[in-house]
Order: structure tokens, then sequence, then C-alpha cells
């Protein structure tokens, strides 16, 4: 699915206090690549990088929902910051990519890129489509972004993860109609793992070890993903296990 510019509802009370809604949270940058692939291989790793603004930066590699390499230091991320906030998102492309009709899907896959620009809490913009044609705009950005996650230090990625992503209005109202989400009422409901990754979209974060974090969404079977909504905003849920490097 496509997506255009979302703008998101901050939410406004700490999980400190006990409240039922999620901390506002500072800039992020999150870039997901999927090389082409064609119809023998349709086994391509994920690449995805995440930067905050205080520093935190994160590089892995992922397939099928299993890190097979990972990287995550502490950088000065400053200058790649004040490149994101210079952007206006109003002049960024928000209609529809269109798909390479020339390259059937059953033959073939272009390379794709999902693009998460956090400038403030409610200013977002999401982008998913081929990698060609990224906004020409950006690209200054996810150089620089690409660039500064090259420097993080590999590190050990053992037991899981879950990253909670958010979903655009236009998704979350489908998966709504379709009754596929579950709602949440109340931050205490959910583990504090949960807590830290809806804290921290996009993020990875690290599970207790023997810890199955989607287990309280469990009908049958352990899924690699659960949908939720929470104060109106919706989250895809997904667990990642450790594997051997590629």
């Amino acid at each position: 699915m496509l997506f255009n510019l979302v703008l998101i509802l901050p939410v406004l009370i700490s999980l400190a206090s006990g409240g039922t809604s999620a901390p506002p949270q500072g800039a992020l940058i999150f870039i997901e690549d999927r090389p082409a692939f064609t119809s023998a291989d349709r086994t391509a790793q994920n690449k995805a990088i995440y930067l905050n603004d205080r520093g935190k930066v994160q590089r892995y590699v992922s397939e099928d929902h299993t890190i097979k390499a990972f990287a995550e230091s502490a950088l000065d991320v400053a200058n790649c910051f004040k490149t994101l906030s210079a952007l206006s998102f109003k002049s960024l492309p928000t209609g529809p990519v269109p798909a390479d009709e020339n390259q059937p899907p059953s033959q073939a896959g272009p390379g794709h890129t999902r693009l998460v620009l956090r400038q403030a809490p409610g200013v977002e913009y999401i982008w998913e489509g081929t990698t060609t044609l990224v906004p020409t705009e950006l690209r200054k950005l996810l150089e620089e972004a690409r660039a500064l996650a090259a420097q993080a230090r590999p590190a050990a990625a053992t037991g899981v993860f879950v990253r909670a992503d958010l979903m655009s209005a236009q998704r979350r109202d489908e998966y709504r109609a379709m009754r596929l989400l579950r709602q949440v009422e109340n931050l205490k409901d959910l583990t504090p793992v949960l807590q830290e990754a809806l804290a921290h979209p996009f993020c990875l974060i690290s599970a207790p070890s023997g810890e199955n974090p989607l287990a309280a969404f469990a009908v049958k079977g352990a899924p690699s993903q659960v949908h939720i909504v929470f104060q109106d905003t919706g989250y895809e849920l997904s667990r990642y296990s450790s594997g051997p490097p590629p």
C-alpha cells in the first residue's frame, strides 16, 4: 500500500504518570529498503536504519522477521536533523507512486523504499514506493542519514525484539473496517516492552530473555505481527528474533 502525507495527532500524557496516553516524542528518521527481486529469488533481505534526535542510531538487516545483522550507537545527529527541520513537508509529493506497468509483479519486482520522517510530534511525512521514485527533495537527507547510520557499531542481536510502526490514517481505517485492530484503552494493559515500543515508534526494542512481547495478543500460536489502535493512532507491532549473520 502506498501512503500519502500523514499528520498524526500527538498524545500528551507521560508514561511515568500512569495515564492513558503515550508521551510526545521528538524527531525521527526511519528508512527501510527492500532490493529488487526476481521470480527465482523472493527472499531479499530488508535493510533498515533508525535515528532519533537524541542521538540513538540503529542499522539492521532482517529477513522474515529475523534479524540477520544489527548495529547500534549513540552518535552526533545534529546536522542530520538540521537538514530534516529545513524540509517543507507540504511541498513534498503526496500522491500515490505509480507502479511500473512494464514489469509484471509475477515475474519481478523493483526495489522498494519506505520512509517515515518526523520533525515534531504530529508533524510526520510517510512515503512508500519504488526506490527510484523517492522524492528528489529528500536525497540530501537520506544520504546524510545513511552515512551516519554506517558509523553505528555492530552489536550482538540476541533474543527477541519488538517494533511499533505507525499506521497511516487510511490504513488504520481500513484495518478497523475489517475488524483487524485490537483496541488498547490504557497503557497499563501493555507490558513495559510494548509501552516503550509505542513511545519510540520504528525503534527496535529488546524484550527480556524468554519473553514473547506479543503473547497477550496471541489467540493461537505466536504471531509475528499484531495491529492495535491506541488513542486513535494505529500501530503495527512486529516481533523479530535474532539470527546468525548473513
